[in-house]
């Protein structure tokens, strides 16, 4: 009576000592009748592979668990280590997924990482584009007005103070920075002077990484080349006629500069198209879209890993589709040619325009000025130009769309396409 109580009692301590380091029934039933064997064995042979100063009740610490164990593993059906290990394989597994679930929730719920996310596509990739707007657009009129506009503690304040009406929570996050060797008077092209301009996210240390200085160079990268579209967009379509016109009866027999005028709409129009195209390409597909999934695959994620490889996996496409890699360098530069010669078209309007409400005012006496305009005019090889441009930018979409397979370019290639001037 007494030997089998002995007998259970160490059955128990084994079970209950197994049990501390791996608390798996698999195991447990494993280790079952052999646990017994090894007891009944130990009441007859007064364990032979321990030192006899150490009974089994002693047995407190894991590596002594574990050698007790392996002495008897002859008498198990199945490979004892193996059993073991991947007992305590999956208890580590699971403890992993508990820290990686408790990290992410740290990162999501503490750091708001999200929101940081959100903060930096609303400024840099325009999702917040009706306040952006008052911000650009004033920019933009600095420029070109040759304001010295190249101040980055006045543009950062200003920036902080329109976003501070909607978005209280973003307010000095975000900071302005200038090329040190700019100078603001030495140009008032808006496309040159963008290149010039850097905006940095400043977040707590903690999210530094997901959020440095790699990934906001990638996403100034896309901020300017959104501006140069914007800009390019807003000046075409601030083009405005003669006021004179408002005037005239409507079947006056039109002059030599209201045809002048007329193929310059024409060209503006065909701009307006192949410029909004783009635009819309950019904002819609590429932004939008993409943000509307970054927002899932991050909710999605279960642990920090996944959460960034997710965004640097946002960062590249929306890198990629926004035509910055240097596989897209000859589209890109073509865009940029485009761009460039919304310049001389607006110049070449406004000349026009000056000269139609000169005339209708009778101040050009001598009817050669207006000869000599219209014989200086550049409007045939503004047209060339935009049409060289046109066939070049739909060429390049065909090829990247029909052999390189990138099919988030079909509908801007489809667009500019089938609408080819000649």
């Amino acid at each position: 009576m007494l030997k089998d109580t002995a007998s259970s009692s160490k059955l128990q301590n084994l079970q209950n000592q197994i049990k501390e380091i791996c608390d798996d029934e698999v195991l447990m039933l494993a280790l079952g009748s052999s646990l017994q064997l090894a007891c009944a064995d130990d009441d007859e042979d007064e364990e032979p592979d321990l030192p006899s100063e150490t009974p089994i009740d002693c047995l407190t610490n894991a590596h002594a668990l574990y050698r007790r164990l392996n002495s008897i593993s002859e008498q198990l059906t199945l490979p004892l280590e193996h059993v073991l290990f991947s007992a305590i394989k999956n208890l580590m597994e699971t403890k992993r997924q508990a820290a990686n679930h408790f990290v992410t929730t740290i990162y999501k719920e503490e750091f708001l990482v999200l929101n940081h996310l959100k903060n930096i596509r609303k400024v840099l990739l325009l999702e917040a584009s009706d306040l952006m707007y008052y911000f650009y657009s004033d920019l933009f009129r600095r420029i070109e007005a040759g304001d010295n506009w190249a101040n980055p503690y006045l543009l950062t304040i200003q920036l902080n103070d329109i976003l501070a009406s909607r978005f209280t929570d973003m307010t000095s996050l975000f900071t302005i920075e200038i090329l040190t060797e700019y100078k603001s008077e030495t140009t008032t092209v808006v496309l040159d002077a963008m290149d010039k301009v850097r905006i940095l996210y400043n977040p707590s240390q903690d999210l530094s990484n997901m959020i440095n200085e790699q990934t906001m160079a990638s996403y100034n990268c896309v901020f300017r080349f959104l501006l140069k579209v914007k800009w390019a967009l807003h000046t075409l379509e601030s083009l405005r006629y003669p006021e004179c016109y408002k005037k005239r009866p409507p079947y006056e027999e039109p002059c030599v500069l209201d045809l002048n005028l007329k193929r310059l709409a024409m060209l503006k129009f065909w701009m307006i198209f192949t410029v909004q195209c783009i635009h819309s390409h950019l904002m819609t597909h590429v932004l939008q879209s993409l943000g509307m999934q970054l927002d899932e695959r991050l909710e999605a994620a279960d642990n920090l890993n996944d959460m960034i490889a997710v965004h640097q996996s946002y960062i590249s496409t929306i890198y990629e589709h926004s035509f910055q890699t240097e596989e897209s360098q000859v589209f890109r530069e073509g865009v940029i040619r485009l761009l460039n010669l919304v310049h001389i078209v607006r110049d070449e309007w406004n000349s026009n325009v000056l000269y139609t409400e000169m005339d209708a005012r009778g101040d050009i006496e001598d009817n050669s000025m207006i000869g000599d305009f219209i014989s200086n005019a550049q409007v045939g090889m503004l047209e060339k130009t935009y049409c060289k441009c046109h066939h070049q930018l739909a060429e390049h979409l065909n090829r990247d769309v029909y052999k390189k397979q990138k099919v988030h370019l079909t509908a801007l290639a489809d667009a500019l396409s089938s609408n080819v001037p000649y």
